[in-house]
């Protein structure tokens, strides 16, 4: 199976290797103490689970295919942690694309974890205290998803994550300080691109445009 979703495929018929602006999501699989990672079978490097919705696809739904197709384990998305844009890449191939990474907060449910596609050639739970070396931003997303924030700006995670290294102070603190707010008691309401409606079942909310409608009823 192709990494590349088809509808990829399609545009770069028509484009070649000029530069697409797409959507892009991240599960940060954790299953007690560990995070569950992949290495990328093209370059080697450990990473999240990442990959591109479909067109029209749910970003949580997304989420959760994605894990099952490269993992083979069924997870609980439990909350956005992250927004950020992943700056160009240049693929091996010459294609160039920017990505828009929307990044969960993620529970394992069920499974055991394995290479179950040809886009990985290692699939393993790490120790959040001893994760092997990655990039900043993929380290920024996993902070993200384990400090407790909320739809945080990958920039500043990253930012605070360098500030925390040389004050030797949990990253967690910084962010509490840096007003990213943090998970607490969860009112109803929605989930930001998340629907009530999806596979996954997010009861008690709904997404934005069902509440904008709700209220345009109303009045």
């Amino acid at each position: 199976m192709s990494p590349v979703p088809d509808f990829v495929l399609a545009l770069r018929d028509k484009i070649g290797h000029d530069p697409l602006w797409l959507p892009g999501v991240t599960a940060v699989v954790r299953r007690g103490d560990q995070v569950l990672l992949v290495r990328r079978a093209d370059n080697g490097h450990w990473t999240p689970i990442t990959g591109i919705p479909d067109p029209g696809e749910e970003p949580a739904v997304a989420a959760a295919r994605e894990a099952l197709e490269e993992t083979g384990v069924r997870i609980r998305v439990d909350r956005l942690a992250a927004t950020g844009v992943h700056g160009e890449i240049v693929h091996a191939n010459g294609d160039r694309a920017t990505y828009l990474d929307l990044t969960f907060a993620c529970t394992w449910l069920e499974g055991e974890a394995h290479v179950a596609d040809d886009e990985s050639s290692d699939v393993r739970g790490w120790p959040l205290a001893a994760l092997p070396p990655m990039s900043d931003i993929m380290t920024a997303r996993i902070d993200a998803a384990t400090s407790g924030e909320t739809n945080a700006p990958i920039a500043q995670v990253i930012a605070r994550r360098k500030q925390s290294a040389r004050l030797q102070i949990p990253t967690s603190r910084i962010l509490r300080r840096s007003g990213v707010r943090q998970r607490g008691p969860r009112k109803k309401g929605h989930i930001p691109f998340l629907h009530s409606r999806s596979r996954l079942s997010f009861p008690e909310h709904e997404c934005v445009g069902c509440a904008s409608k709700r209220r345009s009823r109303a009045a």
